[in-house]
């Protein structure tokens, strides 16, 4: 089914209009959806907030491009001392002046290096403290430490229902990175086979951790 043209009228992108599309076929309003920064911008947020179902999106965003204001972009220094001072800097802008959007936050933290969100679901700008299991080497065993982290980014990596954790296994253990030249629909195969396969170490894991109580 094609999209309706009132989006390509507007001037989005096929990519953009498309997607509104999909986002005007939920049942009720107010949904937050988690977007890939392939597809974030500034324009679509807004556009999805002004359609029937006034949508919610938030997600990681490129540097340029994609409507984030310069306040919030940060840059990665080259020498390591200066990114070790970077660490944990944040930046942040609210639109303003618009009488129909008016929760777009940009947000931006330096972790490892700098990262950009753009978000229309953003309920707070703080820092919340996380815990995790890391590896010890003193004692060889894994011991629980506690972080401070971004409570965008948490929202943002807990509401994605481990979409880019499926692609990050998917990438680290393909198969297919000599075989490039190959037919493009052995791509479309192989990536089939490969999600399979992430999809059935997922099920053996969990089986072992929630039936057999196993690690």
């Amino acid at each position: 089914m094609p999209a309706p043209k009132k989006f390509l009228d507007k001037g989005l992108s096929p990519l953009h209009f498309r997607c509104l599309f999909l986002l005007d076929q939920l049942k009720d309003k107010h949904h937050v959806c988690g977007v890939d920064n392939l597809y974030t911008s500034a324009r679509f947020f807004c556009e999805a907030f002004t359609q029937k179902n006034q949508v919610l999106c938030h997600g990681v965003a490129r540097k340029s491009g994609r409507g984030l204001p310069k306040c919030v972009i940060q840059e990665e220094p080259k020498r390591k001392t200066q990114q070790d001072q970077m660490r944990g800097t944040t930046k942040a802008a609210v639109l303003t002046d618009d009488l129909e959007i008016k929760d777009l936050v940009a947000f931006s933290v330096y972790v490892t290096k700098p990262v950009h969100f753009l978000s229309m679901a953003c309920t707070g700008l703080k820092w919340i403290e996380k815990r995790k299991k890391v590896f010890e080497r003193e004692s060889s065993t894994n011991v629980s430490v506690a972080f401070l982290w971004p409570e965008v980014t948490d929202l943002y990596n807990n509401g994605m229902n481990n979409v880019d954790i499926a692609d990050q296994l998917r990438g680290t253990y393909q198969f297919n990175h000599w075989m490039r030249k190959c037919k493009w629909w052995w791509s479309i195969w192989m990536w089939g086979v490969q999600v399979l396969l992430v999809n059935a170490y997922v099920l053996y894991w969990t089986t072992h951790s929630i039936i057999w109580k196993t690690d």
